[in-house]
């Protein structure tokens, strides 16, 4: 692994919201102004010609080839799985970049705003940031798939959330690409549900 790489990509952004910040969040923002933080960029992110998926594959694959980090790429992965080890990104329709997530894959999106600050019955929201700002934006996942990145070494050197942070600037920062839920992947959560 080149770790120099994934060192100076994993460094948060200097704009990025963080977990102790209202900004982070997508919850009570008619309580909250700073709340509109990340739906403001998401409506900024849209706005800009969604790249092809070839296209996110490759730049992607430059990371994964300059980092040293070799991978398994799945092209059309379905929802409903925890890919071990693995990077994963979500596209909506229009063929936007929605999110760059690891964990559980799901294409969730509440039916209203009223939903938006729903709980389970562990305390845990119901619905995750990118299905928010998704029904946020009028639109909706594209289904037939996720592009998926399998790490096939287990590195000690650094943890997937870096990588994962690493990938997410290298592709905005490398390629220009536009991420929808453009701070997802620096936000690091204590239990991650998939996004």
């Amino acid at each position: 692994m080149n770790k120099k790489i994934v060192d100076i990509y994993s460094r948060h952004r200097e704009d990025a919201p963080y977990a102790e910040d209202y900004k982070s969040s997508v919850h009570f923002a008619d309580k909250y102004s700073e709340n509109r933080y990340r739906r403001h960029k998401a409506q900024k992110e849209i706005r800009n010609i969604p790249p092809t998926k070839d296209k996110v594959c490759s730049v992607c694959n430059g990371f994964f080839v300059a980092a040293e980090i070799p991978v398994t790429i799945i092209k059309s992965a379905p929802a409903g799985i925890a890919y071990r080890n693995s990077i994963w990104i979500k596209f909506l329709e229009t063929g936007h970049i929605g999110v760059v997530g690891i964990g559980m894959v799901n294409f969730d999106i509440p039916l209203s705003d009223a939903e938006y600050d729903e709980k389970n019955e562990d305390g845990s929201w119901k619905w995750n940031s990118s299905g928010i700002l998704v029904h946020q934006l009028g639109h909706s996942w594209d289904e037939s798939g996720v592009l998926v990145f399998q790490i096939n070494d287990v590195f000690e050197e650094c943890t997937l959330e870096q990588i994962k942070r690493a990938l997410g600037n290298w592709m905005i920062d490398e390629a220009g690409l536009h991420i929808v839920d453009h701070y997802n992947h620096q936000i690091e959560k204590r239990e991650y549900s998939g996004n």
